[in-house]
């Protein structure tokens, strides 16, 4: 658990980074998510629409962007004889696997079960 004190909220550290309308940092860029207005949006769709009909708490991905760093980076190591395998451990939702999987990555696995799901 951890301990919001104070002096942190003073400083803006709780509301910091995304959430926050003054967020500039690319990192949520890179992640597929934009603003419009007051508006948290994941590859166009506000996130609110997604909670409102999905409840919350929902995990969100963004197929567009997964396919565009798989691309890159299978692009970057074209001159090189390779196979990108994702590790499942990491994430193991089907929609994610099969995504993975047409776009032409291995699997790393570590037991019956990953292998199962993919």
């Amino acid at each position: 658990m951890h301990v919001v004190r104070h002096a942190e909220r003073r400083r803006g550290g709780v509301v910091a980074g995304i959430l926050s309308t003054t967020s500039t940092s690319g990192i949520y860029e890179d992640a597929g998510l934009t603003r419009r207005g007051a508006t948290l949006l994941m590859g166009g769709v506000p996130l609110a629409e997604i909670a409102a009909g999905a409840g919350t708490p929902a995990y969100v991905y963004n197929a567009d962007i997964i396919r565009a760093r798989y691309r890159a980076l299978d692009t970057a190591m074209d001159a090189l004889p390779h196979r990108i395998c994702y590790a499942v451990k990491a994430n193991s939702t089907l929609a994610i696997l099969r995504l993975l999987r047409d776009l032409g990555a291995g699997a790393d696995i570590v037991s019956a079960g990953e292998l199962a799901r993919v």
